[in-house]
């Protein structure tokens, strides 16, 4: 599976634009990994728990608690 999506970056006056993409979905039961690439790329894994829902980046050593999977922010 490959999902497409629009990187933009603005800087003072310059704005810059590139693409980046969901290369691998996987569904692990009670959570799922995928892989984001762009100019770099790292997996992420989002799923859900007795305590809430989670997002985490184990490359950046970094996690989070989501209020609900649908939210963009």
């Amino acid at each position: 599976m490959l999902i497409e999506f629009k990187c933009t970056m603005k800087k003072g006056k310059k704005t810059e634009n590139w693409l980046g993409m969901i290369t691998n979905l996987t569904k692990f039961g009670n959570h799922y990994e995928l892989r984001i690439e762009s100019r770099s790329g790292f997996i992420v894994i989002i799923g859900k728990t007795s305590y809430g829902n989670f997002a985490c980046i184990p490359d950046y050593d970094i996690g989070c608690h989501l209020s609900n999977l649908k939210d963009l922010f």
